[in-house]
C-alpha cells in the first residue's frame, strides 16, 4: 500500500480548479501521475500542486505555447 497524496490542478489565474486523491508507491510516482492527469485536464489548466499530508512535494506549471 502506498502513500496517500493530493493533486491540485491549477487554473490560469493561479486558483485551485480542482482536486484528486490517489495512493501513489513513491513521490516520483505519485509526480507522474500528476502528470498524466494533467494532460487530461482542459486548457484552461496550466498547471498542478502535489501534496502530501501538509507538505508540498511538488508544483508544475505548463509552458506557454509559441
Amino acid at each position: 500500500m502506498g502513500q496517500a497524496y493530493r493533486c491540485y490542478f491549477v487554473g490560469a489565474d493561479g486558483h485551485f480548479i480542482a482536486r484528486a486523491e490517489f495512493e501513489s508507491a513513491s513521490p516520483a510516482e505519485a509526480i507522474k501521475s500528476c502528470i498524466e492527469l494533467l494532460a487530461k485536464r482542459e486548457p484552461g489548466c496550466t498547471g498542478f500542486e502535489l501534496w502530501e499530508g501538509d507538505r508540498r512535494i511538488h508544483a508544475h506549471r505548463r509552458r506557454a505555447k509559441a
